[in-house]
């Protein structure tokens, strides 16, 4: 998949695991529609789902301490919470990096503290420089999981074509079966609007999205799934769901995430958070099903949490 978006908009956006509920998810991490950050305001792929910027801090109520480093060409955090420890690592050599040429190693690690289980994910990421009005960008992902001996290898490769157009596809394979192959393509006339359209090969499932700038402080994103195989119900019993979410940054440390799904149910998630200095954030994260608060209204249905956020 592709990820199409602006330098201000780039530095925004993480590959980070997060906590959903109380369960670590690695489709949460890895799939998520989600957001993919390369540094030195190097452009990104996957397609800006509506999902992405509730993620980076909605429910992730279980992670309570973090210390960070940093050098000129790694970077080193650790977060401990009630769940367990993570731990991530990125290399950007500088050798490497010359002429628009970007690569860069990562990975990271989460230890259970309940089941023991480590889950260790690596990355290689390959930026090239412009040839012929195109650009190449490639990502490499190898999950493994200690407690079933999961192995999963993703890869994504993406190109850029006259800076408008966008065309890519990304794969997983678990070393026995192909579990996913999707392709996309974008176009993205300005900074401040961008249409994708993106195909799930073997679930045959076809996601029609696009994204809208209102001034520099509102964004909209709208993302429509269609089933052509018709077997999954939807929207009012059709084969068809719609996400449609905004981010209004209110202040320059204050921003409000919220997203409606319509599917067989109707959800609502929002997300609200504050940067109150330099180390610290909160966040306070909501969710809603709408269709069961209207049939039988009842505090099950609704999940608020809280997330502080230190950074040293």
């Amino acid at each position: 998949m592709l990820f199409y978006k602006n330098h201000k908009e780039q530095q925004k956006t993480s590959n980070k695991p997060f906590y959903s509920g109380n369960a670590f998810s690695l489709k949460a991490q890895t799939r998520l529609n989600q957001t993919f950050k390369m540094l030195h305001n190097v452009q990104v792929f996957k397609t800006a789902s509506v999902d992405s910027e509730l993620a980076k801090d909605s429910f992730a109520f279980n992670n309570f301490s973090q210390v960070f480093a940093t050098t000129p060409q790694s970077t080193s955090t650790i977060k401990i919470g009630n769940k367990g420890a993570l731990a991530e690592f990125q290399f950007t050599p500088k050798n490497l990096n010359i002429k628009n040429n970007f690569v860069q190693l990562g990975s990271d690690h989460f230890l259970n503290s309940q089941s023991g289980n480590l889950l260790s994910n690596f990355h290689l990421r390959y930026r090239s420089p412009v040839f012929a009005n195109i650009r190449l960008w490639e990502t490499v992902h190898l999950a493994l999981n200690t407690q079933d001996t999961l192995k999963t290898l993703s890869n994504t490769v993406n190109l850029q074509i006259h800076e408008k157009y966008l065309l890519g596809f990304a794969l997983d394979y678990d070393f026995n079966d192909l579990k996913s192959l999707e392709a996309e393509a974008a176009y993205k006339p300005n900074d401040f609007r961008y249409i994708y359209l993106r195909s799930n090969i073997l679930s045959k499932q076809v996601t029609l999205g696009g994204q809208e700038s209102f001034r520099n402080d509102i964004k909209g994103t709208v993302e429509i799934d269609y089933d052509v195989k018709q077997e999954k119900k939807g929207f009012m019993g059709y084969p068809v769901s719609m996400k449609v979410g905004m981010e209004n940054q209110l202040t320059h440390s204050s921003k409000v995430n919220s997203q409606i799904e319509l599917n067989e149910e109707i959800l609502f998630n929002q997300v609200c958070s504050h940067r109150l200095n330099r180390n610290l954030k909160v966040s306070v994260a909501s969710k809603s099903n709408i269709s069961k608060i209207l049939s039988e209204p009842s505090p099950k249905n609704y999940n608020v949490g809280v997330l502080v956020k230190w950074t040293f």
